[in-house]
């Protein structure tokens, strides 16, 4: 049997965890991810300062396709 690979960093689990108290889950990212976020109508962008956005989608799958596609690009934040 193979032995699952250990991976750096926090997982994509870490952050669908939780939800917010409006029921939203909450990822934060780079503002250049705004750009990839476009395509999402579900997907709410709230930014933080000048580098950080957060996205809140009430959809599970969505915000499972944007954590891969962030991580991928190294767009992703740690979570709060």
């Amino acid at each position: 049997m193979r032995k699952a690979k250990k991976t750096t960093g926090i997982s994509i689990i870490e952050y669908l965890k939780r939800k917010d108290p409006e029921g939203y889950y909450v990822i934060p990212a780079h503002l250049h991810a705004i750009r990839l976020v476009r395509k999402y109508p579900n997907v709410d962008i709230i930014q933080i300062d000048a580098e950080t956005i957060l996205l809140r989608t009430r959809s599970r799958k969505t915000a499972r396709i944007l954590l891969k596609q962030l991580a991928s690009r190294k767009l992703l934040l740690e979570p709060f």
